[in-house]
């Protein structure tokens, strides 16, 4: 009588998993170059087989897919599950939850990371790289405001943009040497640097890395915009030789970059509290990548790629495990490497990347840092660009 209660209980207890464990993977057949959002239990994310992706969190089934041109970028979602993307071609595309062509535009060639203010996608716009503006676009697509970029800047396809807690409009480009902030009130400020990161902010300091022929520096931009600090981070004579993350502040104060020499963790003052070293990691060419922003988590772990090995951190510093997916067997295009592409912490999950066109769902005993100001690429899940946006899991 006792063996039907008993195996009723062990059919209801809960499955045990341990940290870094894979649940599940799908290829995705072409690289995956572009960074995946989360809402709601939708993972959404490019590859460069010419498709969007809406795959459900638990791997399966796979809710729809989009054929356009490459998506190499980053998704944004409004809180309705809707999506915004754009491809390699510069054409922007809005599709309803339910994977329905909401609208596009195809006049000019826009960013690939665009943004969310509110329900307002931001996004920069190019015409024959003559005009750029930056874009505020409803979810009828139409355009609500207009900001004109200063003269002769241009080639902004990959440009970043994140809001600060006043509602700036922060564009950093990796390949332009500037940061610009856009006021509400229509002023435009400009620092020059040497800029090898995208900008990250914890809502009113701005952070980023830049190069210069003395070294590579880790640059805080103070709130009014005139002033800077700055602390070197490595005295590497050729910065270009070095693949920098952008920055990471998390809920303890700590400015966190990666780069192919390893971790380093500084506070908010630009103080140093610890690095982890490593010996080198492979270029990140093969996928037209630079070395993906790490993620940090609400325990204080930190996550990060080493070409194609995700390292784990405790918050000291303490190695807790790594996996290595270059031996994954199973190769999309022959010769190329399981590179680690990008990285996104979501409730008791780790999404993975592959330059190889694989995605990856590891099991993690933690959930994203949500009381951080910027805890990862584009600040949270759904990849707004905006700082302290809330979250709840479902």
């Amino acid at each position: 009588m006792l063996l039907l209660p008993l195996l009723l209980l062990l059919s209801c207890r809960e499955e045990v998993y341990e940290d870094g464990e894979v649940l599940w993977s799908i290829t995705l057949r072409g690289p995956i170059e572009g960074v995946p959002a989360y809402h709601n239990g939708v993972i959404y994310v490019g590859s460069d087989w010419n498709r969007l992706f809406a795959i459900e969190e638990d791997g399966y089934p796979i809710l729809w897919q989009r054929m356009h041109g490459v998506f190499l970028g980053t998704p944004v979602v409004w809180e309705d599950g809707s999506v915004v993307a754009t491809d390699w071609w510069g054409d922007m595309y809005a599709y309803s939850i339910r994977g329905d062509l909401l609208w596009e535009k195809a006049e000019g060639s826009w960013n690939i990371h665009p943004a969310m203010d509110g329900e307002v996608v931001v996004a920069i716009r190019e015409v024959d790289t003559i005009i750029t503006t930056l874009e505020w676009i409803d979810k009828s697509g139409n355009t609500i405001r207009v900001d004109t970029f200063p003269a002769g800047i241009g080639d902004l396809g990959r440009a970043n943009i994140v809001f600060d807690t006043e509602g700036n409009a922060i564009v950093s480009c990796v390949t332009c040497d500037f940061i610009l902030r856009f006021s509400r009130d229509g002023r435009i400020n400009i620092r020059s640097f040497s800029v090898i990161t995208h900008a990250s902010t914890d809502g009113e300091a701005v952070y980023t890395v830049f190069s210069s022929s003395t070294g590579t520096y880790l640059i805080k931009i103070e709130p009014e915009w005139f002033t800077f600090d700055l602390i070197k981070i490595t005295d590497n004579p050729d910065p270009e030789d070095f693949s920098f993350s952008q920055p990471i502040i998390d809920s303890r104060g700590r400015v966190i970059v990666a780069s192919e020499k390893g971790l380093y963790v500084f506070t908010k003052g630009l103080s140093p509290l610890w690095s982890y070293p490593l010996s080198s990691c492979r270029k990140f060419s093969s996928c037209r990548i630079r070395m993906p922003t790490p993620v940090v988590g609400r325990s204080g772990n930190v996550y990060f790629a080493c070409s194609s090995t995700l390292i784990v951190l405790s918050e000291g510093g303490r190695l807790l495990w790594y996996r290595d997916f270059s031996k994954d067997t199973v190769k999309v295009i022959e010769g190329i490497p399981a590179d680690i592409t990008s990285l996104l912490l979501i409730d008791n999950r780790l999404i993975v990347t592959s330059c190889n066109g694989k995605i990856y769902s590891l099991y993690v005993n933690d959930t994203y840092d949500y009381d951080a100001p910027w805890p990862m690429f584009q600040a949270n899940p759904r990849r707004t660009g905006k700082v302290r946006v809330p979250f709840n899991f479902p």
